[in-house]
């Protein structure tokens, strides 16, 4: 599929799934989650490059980013893979990961996984608690993207 008809394929998502390297698979409960933003591939503005010894000023764009991605999801008893991840970070072991975001068709088959690899932790925060609240209490994780290695291929 190219590139230019990745807009009409996307009508046809439901969800998502974020597999993330030593976490909980993306289809049990500890592995989901409920929002994902971000990830988008920016270019610096545009920089003026010469081409060996001629005079021509061209135009090259400039330095690629991607931008952070946001994952929010509910906290349980038994989901501890984002605080760990956290405290690697903090302790400065196994402080990056590969992780995957993946659109879903409607019949529930992947429709297309956007591979982001060598990711860390740049935020990790929680839900204020507040005992007469009845907000449901989400972690909502903030990660640097390195590379993508199929951004713009299908």
């Amino acid at each position: 599929m190219a590139f230019k008809e990745l807009p009409d394929q996307f009508s046809k998502a439901i969800g998502f799934q974020v597999e993330i390297t030593g976490a909980a698979g993306a289809g049990s409960t500890d592995g989901s989650w409920k929002a994902v933003r971000g990830g988008g591939l920016r270019f610096a503005e545009n920089q003026g490059v010469t081409v060996g010894q001629d005079k021509f000023n061209n135009i090259s764009l400039g330095m690629r980013e991607w931008e952070d991605v946001t994952i929010i999801g509910p906290v349980t008893k038994s989901r501890k893979d984002m605080l760990k991840w956290y405290l690697d970070t903090v302790k400065g072991e196994d402080w990056r990961r590969n992780m995957s975001i993946i659109v879903m068709n409607y019949d529930g088959s992947e429709l297309y996984r956007y591979n982001y690899m060598d990711c860390f932790l740049t935020a990790y925060s929680l839900t204020p608690l507040d005992a007469e609240s009845e907000v449901e209490c989400e972690e909502t994780i903030e990660i640097c993207v390195a590379r993508c290695d199929n951004f713009f291929s299908k």
